[in-house]
């Protein structure tokens, strides 16, 4: 009898009806094939999920990439003409400079205060740095602004299109009224002076 019902066990349909049969016609002991071996849709989905993990991080990757615009020598001219006649800030910042961190900070918190603030960033850093660049700006909220980053090796030139006078010192921060009347600052900002400059410019 045990006999048999191995052979039933090795050669039993693989059907849902047959599994139901299975279960009520013998005893666990003797337990079908079909119970015991895991099934092809639990494989399927089983790498299916891992293939959605791999490609998860690429596309968060992708995304946070297309959140950031490449500096080129002609960008400046662009932020100018798409603010004639506007006030706006613009800050210039890098991954390595501490104190630029606490600007950034600083500028997030008046961007809330004053969502009518144009405020344009700059990351000094290679454009294989955009990565990093745009989830550090990630943690810190802003209400109007855009980002970019340098994506020329010939630095030099990036800076000289941004300003004659700057060498490169960071944190470096300008302030543009509606006239485009240029006012720039090395080091950390001082936060009332600051604020002050932006009711002045919008008349709050």
């Amino acid at each position: 009898m045990i006999k048999l019902f191995s052979t039933l066990r090795l050669t039993w349909p693989q059907t849902i009806s047959d599994q139901i049969f299975c279960r009520s016609a013998f005893r666990p002991t003797y337990r079908c094939r079909a119970e015991a071996r895991p099934t092809h849709q639990i494989i399927f989905v089983t790498v299916l999920i891992l293939c959605c993990l791999m490609i998860v991080p690429n596309a968060t990757s992708a995304t946070a990439s297309a959140s950031i615009k490449p500096f080129v020598s002609t960008s400046m001219q662009d932020i100018l003409a798409a603010r004639q006649g506007k006030p706006f800030i613009l800050g210039l910042w890098s991954l390595s400079c501490t104190h630029c961190r606490d600007d950034l900070a600083l500028l997030s918190s008046l961007s809330q205060q004053h969502p009518e603030l144009d405020l344009v960033l700059i990351a000094t850093d290679s454009l294989d740095e955009a990565d990093d660049a745009v989830k550090t700006i990630a943690h810190l909220p802003f209400s109007n602004m855009q980002h970019w980053i340098f994506a020329d090796d010939f630095t030099e030139q990036l800076r000289y299109s941004i300003d004659q006078r700057w060498h490169g010192e960071l944190p470096r921060t300008y302030f543009y009224d509606a006239a485009h009347q240029m006012r720039a600052i090395s080091g950390k900002l001082d936060a009332a002076a600051t604020e002050r400059w932006i009711k002045e410019q919008y008349r709050r």
